[in-house]
Formats: structure tokens, sequence, C-alpha cells
């Protein structure tokens, strides 16, 4: 339930008359299993034969919204595939789309068997079937999670080729670019590590960031799960650290299977690596004494809850009265505990529901980057429908599917895990009621702000002003942007009068505060203040890069207004992305970042990295240059002694310049280089100099 609306006022019940009423809850999570879209235990189903019944028993049994089906092409060998078949396919999406379920398809020519398999077509054949199921599955993108490769070889497994495609290279390579040209939207995951880094140096940027995982003998033998791990030689601790960089935005899952005196078919093990390797589904049904071994250790609930993605909001604060055409200023704090991030695209509407209808609002927040294990704000004031009548509300977030045909569908939309909140009739997480929207009528801004004053300690500016006021009868004052340079930087609430600003170069800087009210008005800019940032020993901090939106990363410049930028990484296109506030790099023993200096940093002592890494120890991983000096990050030694190490948890990595024997005097450009081996994720929160 929603424990606490501390009386539904903190800037309310004391505040002067006219002023807005905001409201901030906090949340109680929800430990419950319940289903949600693209992610938990999966079941297997024939696509072809498929029925409601099925779909509706697997959902109310298991929390299933995931289904699992062979399109077996045995009587396709070396013929076009049947009209009946291709009919049949689409019967079967149907049919899951109406029953609020979402499929994983997988195209095989036989069912093996191991290690004599019966025969796979050609490429010329396999060609041919795409062409033919390429505007089925276009018709039906909606309802396909993700493609699992297949057509190659036993099971679709990409072993055993009778035609040797799974020994082929470049006839590998080829039917996995027909596969992600007829699946033109959806990931497809491949059945081994080694062939996801086989296509790293094979395939462009964007059919990368579409290519997943799928383990399909996952926790079968110890060390290789039956040949999944160090199939091309490297060691499955490299392996795992590959799919685990995969699966912070890509599908990573698969099945068990049979196993002999192992103990990788435990819940130890499988709570240790399933996380890690962000796992997003499981088959149920495969192999059923290692599903069993989780039931009787207990680890199976704990799976149901954490596959994928596991979304909550733990604290909100909104306004409790609105104007139509007037502000909506919202925070919503986030925090995602499940194993895996939102993976397909979807959108965030704060919406408001009452006796005059439903009304979403459209923000600009994408929960793909709410990474698993992340805490995320989202912070934003969007604006009310001129259109919205009179009367109370409910105000709530709405996670409906990216497909405009299933957003009436709730089944579609991701629950929140919380008690109270879930209204599984329309698929609205309810933050709040008693939302008052009344006419609209005013249209008096508020006052100017005043008193306008700015301070500097070191490279941070504080803007302090007194509050503003609206008139008697107006809509109240919602909060205040501050200015600087005509550009706002930064927005709080009604009662807030101080803002600061960090990691600020040398220079002089002005800056105005504004006020806006519910309906919408803004006042206009208060008098400026200016304060200088020092360019010697008065300013301690000199950032390079802090990700924090100005300047936008994409746009070639760092904060020293130089020139930054990366390339070849498995996510953002190779040019990596935000996500948190940090510049979020995946990669694969390939990888290039660099960001121009290009300025004297005699002043200046140490270079800070504030940086994470997805498992720990990626400082082995990664190339540092800078100032005449190249090697691993792992050689450069810090201020504290010893070497840099990066770990899960963010930290200040804090590198003496002269000690390492860097030229201060022409830094020129920080270039980080990831083909040293080895495959990870790290999140660079701020480079700086003090």
């Amino acid at each position: 339930m929603i424990v606490g609306a501390v009386l539904a006022l903190v800037a309310g019940l004391l505040v002067a008359p006219g002023t807005a009423h905001a409201a901030t809850t906090t949340y109680t999570a929800d430990n419950s299993i319940f289903p949600n879209p693209e992610r938990g235990f999966r079941d297997s189903v024939d696509i072809l034969r498929l029925s409601a019944a099925e779909i509706r028993s697997a959902r109310t049994t298991n929390s299933i919204t995931l289904l699992h089906s062979y399109l077996r092409l045995d009587a396709f060998r070396t013929s076009d595939i049947d009209r009946a078949t291709l009919d049949g396919l689409s019967a079967g999406l149907a049919t899951a789309r109406a029953n609020g379920a979402k499929v994983v398809l997988r195209a095989s020519y036989n069912f093996g068997p191991y290690p004599d398999s019966q025969p796979d077509a050609s490429e010329g054949w396999i060609a041919r079937h795409l062409d033919q199921l390429a505007p089925v599955l276009a018709a039906n993108a909606d309802v396909i999670a993700f493609i699992e490769a297949g057509f190659i070889g036993a099971w679709g497994e990409w072993h055993t080729s009778t035609h040797g495609h799974d020994t082929n290279v470049d006839a590998k390579v080829r039917i996995l670019k027909n596969i992600l040209a007829a699946a033109s939207s959806e990931q497809v995951a491949l059945r081994y590590p080694s062939d996801v880094r086989l296509m790293q140096s094979r395939l462009g940027s964007a059919e990368l960031n579409r290519i997943g995982s799928h383990l399909d003998c996952y926790g079968a033998s110890d060390p290789g799960d039956m040949g999944t791990w160090g199939r091309d030689g490297s060691t499955p601790q490299a392996d795992k650290a590959l799919i685990a960089a995969v699966g912070v935005d890509r599908f990573v899952g698969g099945e068990t299977c049979n196993h002999v005196n192992t103990t990788r078919a435990d819940c130890t093990t499988a709570l240790a690596e399933m996380p890690a390797m962000h796992f997003t589904q499981l088959n149920i049904e495969y192999e059923p004494t290692v599903i069993q071994n989780y039931r009787d250790q207990g680890c199976f609930d704990t799976m149901q809850r954490n596959f994928g993605y596991r979304l909550r909001v733990t604290t909100a604060t909104y306004p409790t009265s609105l104007s139509p055409g007037g502000v909506l200023p919202l925070e919503i704090d986030v925090t995602n505990s499940g194993w895996a991030s939102v993976l397909n695209p979807r959108p965030v509407f704060a919406v408001l529901d009452g006796p005059g209808g439903t009304f979403p609002i459209a923000m600009s927040a994408d929960p793909r980057t709410w990474e698993s294990g992340q805490d995320t704000r989202i912070s934003q004031s969007v604006t009310v429908p001129s259109n919205v009548p009179a009367g109370t509300y409910r105000l709530a977030l709405w996670l409906p599917d990216e497909a405009t045909a299933l957003r009436g569908d709730p089944r579609y939309s991701i629950r929140l895990a919380n008690t109270g909140t879930w209204d599984a009739a329309t698929g609205l997480n309810v933050l709040a009621t008693g939302i008052t929207v009344g006419a609209q009528s005013d249209t008096t801004p508020p006052s100017v702000p005043t008193g306008v004053r700015a301070t500097v300690s070191g490279s941070s500016a504080t803007v302090a002003w007194t509050a503003s006021s609206d008139a008697a009868g107006g809509s109240g004052v919602a909060g205040h942007e501050v200015l600087r340079g005509g550009t706002v930087v930064g927005t709080v609430g009604p009662d807030v009068t101080t803002f600061t600003q960090t990691g600020l170069p040398a220079g002089a800087y002005s800056y105005t505060v504004r006020a806006y009210d519910g309906a919408g008005n803004r006042s206009a800019a208060s008098a400026a203040a200016t304060v200088t940032v020092a360019a010697t020993a008065g300013v301690t901090r000199l950032v390079l890069d802090n990700y924090d939106g100005n300047p936008a990363w994409g746009t070639g410049r760092n904060d020293l207004a130089r020139w930054t930028g990366a390339n070849a990484f498995a996510n953002g296109s190779g040019a990596g992305v935000i996500s948190g506030g940090a510049l979020r790099l995946q990669y694969a023993r390939t990888g290039w970042f660099g960001s121009d200096i290009t300025r004297d940093l005699s002043d200046r002592s140490v270079m800070v990295v504030r940086v994470r890494g997805l498992m720990g120890g990626e400082q082995n991983h990664i190339g540092v240059s800078i100032g005449g000096v190249t090697k691993r990050f792992s050689e450069y030694s810090t201020s504290s002694g010893g070497n840099a190490v990066i770990t899960p948890a963010f930290q200040d990595i804090r590198i003496p310049l002269v000690a390492n024997g860097i030229n201060r005097a022409a830094p020129g450009q920080l270039a980080l280089s990831f083909w040293h081996g080895g495959s990870s994720t790290v999140w660079i929160d701020e480079i700086r100099f003090e």
C-alpha cells in the first residue's frame, strides 16, 4: 500500500496562500511473484498449434508471459515453405497477441539427434525461407520478443550442420545477416559465446547491438557446460564476462541441460552467475531434474522474481492541484532490483485518470536505461493537456508496449513491484489519488524572484534567492528554474531557494532565476548574479567530462569545449550510451575513447577517474594514453598506494600526474583503448584534474 503522503503536504499546509501544494509519497515494495512482459520463466509451445488455454494456464500457474517455439521446417529442406505453415505461424502469433503473451521463435530443420543429426538446409534454401518468413515476422513484430538464430545444424543450435555451416565462418556471417534482415526489428540470440565474439569483428555496430545469447546447456558440466564455454579457446571466465556485457542491454537466458555429478546445476552457482550475466528468461520445462533442483534448494522463486527487470518506485513528489495547460513537475525515484534491464523499446507516460477521461502525457524517460541494481531519478516537468476537464484524478505511471496496437491490453504494460499501486484493468501504476484539476482561469505569472546572489567555492557555483509568490486565487508557485547565460541548468521545487552547479571550468558565469506556477505561467527572469571561477589556486577541480548532459554526449564536445568521442563499442551504435549520468561503454576486445585536453595542466597534480565495472577487474582490459605515457590502466600508480583497480561500485581512482611520468605541460588527448583482452562494461561518471 502507499504508506506515507506526509499528510500529503511536503510543501503545502504551512505555506502562504496561493502556493501550490506538493506531496511526497513513499511506496512499499511488493515481494510477490507476478507476471510482467518479456521476462521470467518461459514455456515451450508449438506455435502452429497454440491454444488460448495453454497460454492462460502458463500465466496463471507460473506467471509466464514468454512462449518459446520451434518452427519445424523439416519438410522444406529443399522446397518452399507451404502456405499452410506460413498461415499457421501467423495464426499462432495472433493467438499469442489475443492472450497477452510474447513469443521467442527458433527455426530448425531437424531435432537432432546428436552427434549424427538429420540434415539441415543449404544456404540458398535458408535464404529463400527467410524471404518467405520476413513478411510474417514484420506483420507480427509486436508479439515477437526476440528471435533465436536457429536454421543451422541440430535443433538450430549452430552445431553439427550437415552442410558445414557451423564451421564455415563466412557462411555463418551471411546467414546471420539474412536473419537480421528478415527480423528487421527484433534482437537475435546466438547459441555460443564464441559466435557472439566472432560477430563482433564481422558485423556493423547497429547489427551487433541486436545480438543476444541463448545458453542451451546451462549448468550441464564443469567447466564447459557441454561445449558452451571455451569453444574458441577462450576461458569460461572470459566467455561469461562477454555474455555479462551482452546482457546489459540484450536478451540472455536459455535452458538447463542433462548433467552428471556437477555442482553447476545448483542454486549456489545459479545465483552467482545468472545475475552477473543478466539472465532475462529460462525454460521452465527443460531440463526437469535441474528445474526441480532449483525448487528443492529454494532459488526457483528468487529466479521468478528477478529474471529480467523488476522495477519499483521508492518515492515520488508531485503537485496535488493542477490546471489545464499548466505545468506538472514530477520527481520519481525508481529502482531496478531485477537481474537485467527492460530490453525492448518502451515509452513512459504520466497519466491523469478520472471522471473527465484518461490523459496520457509522454515523458522523455527511457526505461531501458534503468539498469539492474541501479537507482534512477526521473525529474521532468510536463504540460497538463489543455482539454482536461475539472475534477479529481488519479496520477499514474504507465509503461505500455511500444506497439500502439497493444497499448489497450494491460497485460503488455509493466507492473511495478509496489503494493497497492497496480490497476490490472488499465495497466496503470497509480502513484496518487485526489489530484485536483481546476478550470483554467489563471493567466497571471508568479512574482519575479528577488535577492538573487551567487557565490563560488572551487569549481562550484551556488545561487540563492528569495522565493516567489503567486497572486491570491492563483494556481500557486510550482517551482523555480535557474538559468545560466539564458539556458535552464536546474529546476527546483516551490520552497527551495538555492541551487548548486558543480564542475565549472574557469570563467565568468551569469545566473538568473524565474518562477512558474501550476497553470504554466512563467515569471520574467530575475536580475543577474555573476560569479567568476578562478583559473589558478582558487579552483580545485578541472572537469574534462562529467556526462551531465551539458554538453550532451554525441555532440563531439567535452566539458572543456574540446573534441571527444568513442567508437567500436557494442552499444550506442559503437559510441557508448549515457546511463544514469555516466558514460556506459560495453566492449569485447574492441573499442576506443578519446577526449582532448590540449591545455597546460602544470597547475594540477592528480587525474581523477570516477568509474565502476560490471564485474570488477576491468583495469586489465583498458589501455590509457595521456601526456606521452601509454600503458594499461592497471599499471598506473594511485595516490593511495598500489595501482589502479576497478570495482563493481563507483570509486574515485586518483592518478598522480608527475609520479606516473605524465607531461603536464602537454597532456594532449586522454585516450582509452579496450582491445587488450577481455569483455565487460564500464561506467565512467567523471574525469577531472585537481
